[in-house]
């Protein structure tokens, strides 16, 4: 059966891979960046930085909101 507490636990699931997400993509940005000769090259690279930081506050989010969630049913009052 589907209850609340599953659907909190698989966005917040959802939150922590979209972290690692955002992480790896950052780290592919910045070794991209490093080793760019143009400056076409750079501002390709930089452009991936507006999707890492939607990404990262909105998993983020997603960790923090339903993880306190999650916390409050199972052991709160």
């Amino acid at each position: 059966m589907l209850t609340l507490y599953s659907i909190a636990l698989f966005f917040h699931i959802a939150g922590a891979l979209g972290v690692f997400a955002a992480l790896a993509l950052d780290w592919v940005g910045i070794a991209k960046l490093r080793g760019a000769r143009t400056v076409e090259q750079v501002r390709e690279w930089a452009g991936v930085y507006g999707v890492i930081r939607a990404l990262g506050a909105a998993s983020v989010a997603a960790l923090l909101i339903f993880g306190l969630y999650m916390t409050a049913v199972t052991w709160g009052p």
